[in-house]
């Protein structure tokens, strides 16, 4: 029983490694996109959003907005829900 599960054990560490092999370049970008993901754009260079049934708008109006319009602040402190933890 023992060498069957090191048996067992084992193979399942090499199948799983050999799937990350695998599937890792599917899951990887390219350098390029990498620095530029990482690379900070202006907001004006941005495109416009769709925002569905409000249309479109640029992301320089949704920033004058938000600095015009903050969120309100909650001054009610939520109450903490009492957990229970039940067996079977």
């Amino acid at each position: 029983m023992a060498k069957s599960s090191i048996i067992f054990c084992i193979g399942s560490v090499l199948f799983c490694l050999g799937l990350a092999i695998i599937t890792f370049p599917a899951a990887s970008v390219s350098r390029e996109i990498l620095v530029a993901a990482d690379t900070p754009m202006d907001a004006e260079k941005m495109q416009d959003l769709d925002l569905g049934d409000f249309g479109k708008t640029s992301v320089r109006e949704m920033l004058d907005y938000y600095l015009e319009n903050p969120p309100a602040k909650t001054t009610v402190e939520s109450e903490l829900k009492e957990t229970r933890f039940q067996g079977c």
